[in-house]
């Protein structure tokens, strides 16, 4: 017994990014007690050997929080499942077929037919299990957030991609345009005969912005992704993907007043004069839906 959970405790450290190899003290220890049992008394039917139970948490970690707080958040048992799943422990296996798979079927059902969620779901299988698209993406999960959170937010990516393939470059690019909040700026402006200019500089904005800028709005303002949902997806924190949604949103927004200062032929700070601050609304109005989308504050400015 004493072998066994000296090799545990070794493969945890070994998988510790290096920072937090020093950080092993006995408020850590504590704290990774804690975790274990806490993933193992989730899933008591799931046996799953504790070296590659620790050796995955420890890898899941991140060297720029606390190493006893993160244990103390972290969801160990949707962990410690994702762990046995991509071990293909099969019992494992049932049990995320059992328990985390309806969530992602109920989320489905709500977008599309019977028939078309069978499909979504055994794609969704297939890209979290297996590795015929890559990395299966349940090595993404890293226990920020419950597991069926993150199996969801897969099947709903899958689905909204598929819905995207099969629609022109253009209808994406409608479709943030048809936002409520950026028809509210449209009505402002249509006031002044300028509607048109508004969308089509819009549009060209959008245009303008990288692919993953664009991927990012999409999910955020049009998927109704919060930043949790989002972060495993990218494999990054969900700070950085708060920073790099606010950078997207304040690149919209300014190159969507050049490019309708430029349709109007006026300088910027006459464009500003004539329409009264009306896209100064537009600024708030992405800050109002990104702050709702993900429930928590705007996303900080980039530093």
């Amino acid at each position: 017994m004493i072998g066994k959970e000296t090799s545990a405790r070794e493969a945890f450290e070994a998988g510790l990014p290096e920072p937090l190899r020093r950080a092993l003290d006995a408020r850590a220890e504590a704290a990774l007690a804690r975790a274990a049992a806490r993933g193992r008394e989730a899933w008591p039917t799931v046996p799953f050997e504790d070296e590659l139970w620790l050796g995955h948490l420890a890898r899941r970690l991140r060297e720029d929080e606390p190493l006893a707080t993160q244990l103390d958040a972290i969801d160990a048992g949707g962990l410690y499942l994702a762990a046995a799943c991509l071990r293909g422990v099969s019992a494992a296996l049932e049990a995320f077929e059992r328990e985390v798979l309806p969530s992602a079927r109920r989320a489905l059902s709500m977008r599309a037919d019977e028939a078309r969620v069978d499909e979504m779901l055994q794609r969704t299988r297939t890209r979290l299990l297996t590795e015929l698209h890559g990395p299966p993406k349940l090595a993404l999960y890293a226990g920020r957030g419950p597991l069926g959170g993150f199996v969801r937010t897969v099947a709903v990516h899958l689905l909204a991609n598929d819905e995207a393939a099969a629609k022109p470059i253009e209808d994406d690019d409608d479709a943030l345009a048809a936002l409520p909040e950026a028809a509210d700026v449209e009505a402002g402006l249509c006031r002044l005969d300028q509607q048109q200019h508004f969308r089509a500089a819009f549009r060209e904005a959008l245009a303008t912005l990288s692919s993953r800028d664009r991927a990012l709005l999409r999910l955020s303002l049009l998927d109704g992704l919060s930043i949790d949902d989002i972060a495993p997806m990218y494999g990054a924190h969900r700070a950085t993907v708060a920073r790099w949604l606010g950078a997207a949103r304040d690149l919209l927004a300014t190159r969507t007043r050049q490019a309708l200062a430029s349709r109007l032929r006026l300088r910027p700070d006459d464009l500003e004069s004539l329409l009264g601050g009306v896209l100064s609304r537009f600024d708030l109005s992405l800050s109002r839906l990104l702050r709702e989308s993900h429930g928590a504050e705007a996303p900080p400015d980039a530093t």
